[in-house]
């Protein structure tokens, strides 16, 4: 089918590589052509109404002008990777932006440069690292609840629990739990069946079965925040209330946004440091893309 407006015959005859053609039909259609100086763009311009439309030729390419894109990385070792293959010989355009909180790697290969000015920063690697499912479990199950659910959470957790109390003796906690308030109330519970007993006592305390195993303040877990980082003890602090007649227990983990932290900063950063000597890396946040236009 033959081009439909002078704008498109005009671009079908500089795309073909015959320049002639395409001056002659921008001329015979009251239209003026160049290019860029880099001849990755078309620019016509209409005399009658001095619209200038500017038209990407790299598309007509065989391959791309330039590199762009956002490849993301799965894991620390695929980052490392991306980057050695991507990033030109001495870095010096590419910059490594981490954000610990949010456990994110940004490579931007093309950012802006003080003794190369400015840069596209469309060109980049991003790894954001994965939590592992034991992190997952630990930290999304704070907080009081119900005891079946205290002892579900302890049951599917066990393999983390480490030193003193141990798994064994957590999981019995969580099985049969027995706390008294003001001479009240008493609750025993077991979830291989489901089933619950209740029972009234005069004593204020909090205990396991007959009393003799204390109900602890806390417990340590092993975990690791994401895939690629070391295991790190976190403390679990025991809590129940009876209110009510009801009884709520559960545990709320000791500051693990900062073993999530250290992990990263540890384990990842450390990791980057040396495999990548030399690289540039800022704790912070990439600016934008340049705005699309002329590339």
């Amino acid at each position: 089918m033959p081009p439909t407006t002078p704008t498109e015959a005009t671009l079908e005859a500089f795309a073909g590589g015959d320049v002639a053609a395409a001056l002659d039909a921008a001329e015979k259609h009251a239209q003026i052509v160049d290019t860029t100086d880099d001849s990755s763009a078309l620019v016509i311009a209409h005399r009658n109404d001095r619209t200038i439309k500017e038209i990407d030729l790299e598309r007509y390419e065989d391959q791309p002008v330039r590199p762009r894109g956002t490849v993301k990385a799965l894991t620390a070792d695929g980052f490392i990777t991306t980057y050695q293959r991507r990033a030109d010989a001495d870095h010096h355009l590419a910059t490594i932006y981490a954000h610990p909180d949010a456990c994110r790697l940004v490579a931007v290969l093309n950012d802006d440069h003080w003794n190369d000015g400015a840069g596209w920063r469309d060109h980049r690697i991003q790894l954001d690292l994965q939590e592992t499912p034991e992190w997952a479990h630990w930290t999304g199950h704070q907080g009081l609840g119900t005891q079946q659910r205290f002892a579900e959470v302890i049951d599917e957790g066990q393999d983390e629990i480490v030193g003193t109390p141990n798994a064994t003796i957590m999981l019995e906690i969580a099985q049969k739990f027995e706390a008294s308030v003001g001479g009240k109330f008493r609750q025993e519970g077991n979830i291989a069946d489901g089933s619950a007993a209740f029972a009234y006592e005069e004593t204020v305390d909090a205990k396991v079965g007959e009393g003799l195993i204390p109900v602890p303040k806390t417990f340590t877990v092993v975990l690791r925040p994401f895939y690629g980082a070391e295991a790190r003890k976190v403390e679990a602090r025991v809590r129940y209330t009876c209110r009510s007649g009801e009884l709520k227990i559960g545990y709320v983990l000791h500051k693990p946004d900062e073993a999530k932290r250290e992990a990263f900063v540890t384990d990842v950063l450390g990791s980057l440091e040396i495999a990548l000597e030399g690289a540039t890396i800022i704790e912070g946040v990439p600016a934008e893309p340049t705005p699309a236009g002329r590339r």
